[in-house]
C-alpha cells in the first residue's frame, strides 16, 4: 500500500500538526511504558530540523468528554523537552471551544517556543466523535499533519480522521508508522506458509477478527478467555480452540502441546495475546510454553498488544521475535481489513 511519506512533503518553515500514541502505562506521573513515545522520536526530531513549529497532540485512556486531571498529558512535557532538547510547551485545557481555540491560536502565535502539547485530546467530546468543528479547530492552525499514532490509527477520531481529510494535501505517516506497514505487509504479501495465527487476551469483542484471521492464516489458535464465548459455536474449520483448566485462567496442557505442534511447523507466526493469565505464576505456564515455542521457532514471527509485549518482556522474549507491533487492535485490524480508518483519511 503507497502512503504519503514524511520524505515526500516539504515542511520547511512551516506549522506541523503531528497525531502522537500518547495512550500508554503511567504509575501517577511516572511514565511506566516509553516505547510508544520513544518510537515517535525519529519523525519528531527529523521535522524539528525542518518546520518552523511543531504542536503535538494525543490522548490517553477513556475520560469521556470529561477533564480528568489524573490522565493529564502534562507528565510528558519533561520527557519530550529533554529528548527532543527543546522546550515543550503545554496548552491546557479549557472546556469551551471557542474559547479554547482563541487562547489556543494566540498561545501559539505569540510564543517564541518551537514545540507544542497540547492537553489530552479526549477531555473534549469532538475527539472522539470526530466532530467536524473539533477537527477543524485542530487543523486550522497548522499547514501540515503527519501521523505518528499507529496504534490509534484503527479509531475514527477527529485527530486520526477528521484532521487528516482537511490537510489531506499536505499529510503524511510517519516514520514509525511506516515500519509497521512494511512490517505486516510482509505477512499479507506473499508470506512464508505455513501462516500461524494466535488470537487470545480476555475481551470477548476481540473475536471480531476471527472470521478474518481465519483466511489470511493456514491455522488459528485461539487461547485466553476466548474459549470460553465459542463453546457451541461453529467455527472455520482452520481455527484450533483450547480447552481451558478448571478456573479458565489458562489452556490445558493437551492444548499447550497441540499449540507447541502447530508453531513448530509455522514458516510466519501472528501473536495476538497471551494464551493465559500469565500476570499469575500459577497460571503463566501456557504463556510461558506458547511464546518459548514461537521465540524458539525459524518462523518470521510478529506481536502486537499491551498485553501481548508485557509477557513478552516479562519473560525476556520480546527481542527474539522479529518485529514488535505497538498497536494490537490497530495490527489484528489492518491484518484482517488491509486497512485502517487513519489509513483511508490520507488516501
Amino acid at each position: 500500500m503507497k502512503l504519503p511519506i514524511l520524505e515526500k512533503l516539504k515542511f520547511t518553515g512551516k506549522t506541523v500538526l503531528v497525531r502522537l500514541d500518547t495512550d500508554i502505562v503511567m504509575k501517577g506521573d511516572e511514565i511506566k511504558d516509553r516505547v510508544r513515545l520513544e518510537s515517535s522520536l525519529p519523525t519528531l526530531l527529523y521535522l524539528l530540523s525542518k518546520a518552523n513549529k511543531l504542536i503535538l497532540i494525543g490522548h490517553r485512556d477513556r475520560p469521556g468528554g470529561q477533564l480528568d486531571p489524573a490522565l493529564s498529558l502534562l507528565p510528558f512535557v519533561d520527557y519530550l523537552s529533554k529528548e527532543l532538547q527543546s522546550k515543550v510547551e503545554f496548552v491546557e485545557f479549557m472546556p469551551f471551544l471557542d474559547e479554547f481555540r482563541n487562547s489556543f491560536y494566540q498561545q501559539i502565535d505569540n510564543s517564541s517556543s518551537k514545540l507544542f502539547l497540547v492537553e489530552n485530546l479526549r477531555f473534549w467530546t469532538g475527539e472522539d466523535n470526530n466532530d467536524a468543528e473539533f477537527a477543524g479547530m485542530l487543523s486550522g492552525i497548522a499547514d501540515c499533519y503527519v501521523n505518528e499514532a499507529f496504534a490509534s490509527s484503527h479509531r475514527n477520531m477527529a485527530s486520526i480522521v477528521g484532521v487528516a481529510q482537511m490537510l489531506k494535501e499536505n499529510a503524511a505517516i510517519g516514520k514509525r508508522f511506516e515500519i509497521e506497514i512494511q512490517n505486516l505487509d510482509k505477512i499479507l504479501n506473499e508470506p512464508k506458509r505455513p501462516v500461524v495465527g494466535i488470537l487470545s487476551g480476555v475481551k470477548e469483542d476481540k473475536l471480531k477478527y476471527l472470521e478474518g484471521f481465519a483466511e489470511f492464516c493456514d491455522t488459528v489458535l485461539v487461547g485466553g478467555r476466548l474459549p470460553v464465548y465459542l463453546e457451541d459455536k461453529i467455527v472455520p474449520k482452520n481455527v484450533v480452540v483450547a480447552r481451558l483448566i478448571a478456573d479458565k485462567e489458562d489452556i490445558t496442557l493437551n492444548s499447550i502441546e497441540l499449540f507447541e505442534s502447530h508453531l513448530k511447523k509455522a514458516g510466519t507466526i501472528v501473536v495476538g495475546g497471551p494464551v493465559g493469565k500469565f500476570e499469575d505464576e500459577g497460571h503463566m505456564l501456557g504463556t510461558q510454553r506458547v511464546f518459548d515455542a514461537i521465540s524458539n521457532s525459524e518462523a518470521f514471527a510478529i506481536a502486537g498488544g499491551g498485553d501481548t509485549v508485557h509477557a513478552l518482556n516479562m519473560l525476556g522474549l520480546g527481542e527474539k521475535l522479529d518485529w514488535v507491533s505497538i498497536g494490537g487492535g490497530a495490527m489484528l485490524e489492518y491484518l484482517t481489513t488491509k486497512t485502517l480508518p487513519g489509513i483511508e483519511a490520507l488516501s
